[in-house]
């Protein structure tokens, strides 16, 4: 896990999946509604 703060004075945590890119989400799921969008 990573934090860092921003340069607008937000926290960010970067929670990756470096070891095991395999795991990581899809950013579109096959039964995603909005084609081209996250769900």
């Amino acid at each position: 896990m990573r934090l860092r703060f921003g340069p607008d004075g937000m926290l960010y945590v970067g929670t990756g999946n470096a070891r095991a890119p395999d795991t990581a989400q899809r950013m579109f799921p096959a039964d995603n509604p909005f084609p081209g969008r996250p769900s």
